[in-house]
């Protein structure tokens, strides 16, 4: 669930699940070999929190909706920022997008993703909010990469994590790519079954360990994902001392 700025990047069917989470064994069977799966996580709309030290400091909504060809789109809104990211259904991106407004400067921080092959292509930049569109786009500095196979977009790498299978003591490497940062190296392990309370209710879950390796240091998370198979985001915790929680899950 991540929710970040460019380094906070950031993070979820029938109305249910305000309740505790369907126990394990009631799940139907694990059958997909694949790194990252999206048959394994939920779709619908889930509202979330973000607090700090038991604070709430805001909200935030995020939106998995898998498309007609087969891709998943993930988008959120809220905070002080709104972003989309396009994946196969095994993660592959595809594209992406982020606006974050820094209002206390009142300047936007944008940038626009387009994944093709091994590369990725768009503009990023920051740009003053009083000025002509014209003037914000000259702006915009291009963004042209070269991306390793595997590499997930960084919006969605909370979302790849539960894809996965989420096995105890599994542990998982893979990178991701984000322009503020470029790629950034992934090593995760799913370390115990916990059972987890946030606002939407009292959940059995799976805690998961990851660390990305950027180039400005390193940044570590732990992800609560629901036993209950498809997996939704119960809670992320971020080395700030911040965590994301989720509030009202809609599943489709």
């Amino acid at each position: 669930m991540k929710w970040r700025s460019t380094a906070f990047v950031l993070l979820f069917g029938a109305l249910t699940a305000i309740a505790q989470s369907t126990p394990l064994d009631k799940n139907p069977p694990e059958t997909s070999d694949a790194k990252f799966d999206a048959t394994r996580r939920r779709t619908g709309r889930f509202e979330c929190r973000i607090v700090r030290d038991g604070k709430q400091i805001a909200t935030f909504t995020i939106t998995v909706d898998k498309q007609s060809d087969g891709n998943l789109r993930f988008a959120a809104k809220g905070f002080n920022q709104e972003w989309e990211s396009v994946a196969s259904s095994s993660f592959h991106p595809i594209s992406a997008a982020l606006r974050i407004e820094r209002r206390k400067t009142k300047k936007t921080y944008s940038m626009s993703l387009t994944y093709g092959g091994d590369r990725v292509s768009g503009l990023a930049g920051t740009t003053a909010d009083n000025v002509t569109n014209e003037a914000k786009l000259a702006e915009m500095k291009p963004v042209s990469a070269a991306v390793p196979a595997g590499t997930i977009d960084q919006r969605i790498d909370w979302a790849a994590m539960l894809a996965s299978r989420l096995e105890i003591g599994q542990k998982l490497d893979f990178t991701v790519y984000d322009p503020a940062t470029g790629i950034s190296k992934v090593a995760s392990e799913v370390t115990k079954a916990d059972q987890v309370h946030v606002p939407a209710g009292t959940f059995d879950a799976i805690r998961a360990v990851y660390r990305i390796e950027k180039s400005k240091g390193t940044e570590t998370y732990e992800v609560l994902a629901s036993k209950e198979t498809p997996r939704f985001m119960v809670r992320e915790d971020f080395s700030t001392g911040m965590s994301t929680e989720l509030v009202k899950p809609v599943f489709q």
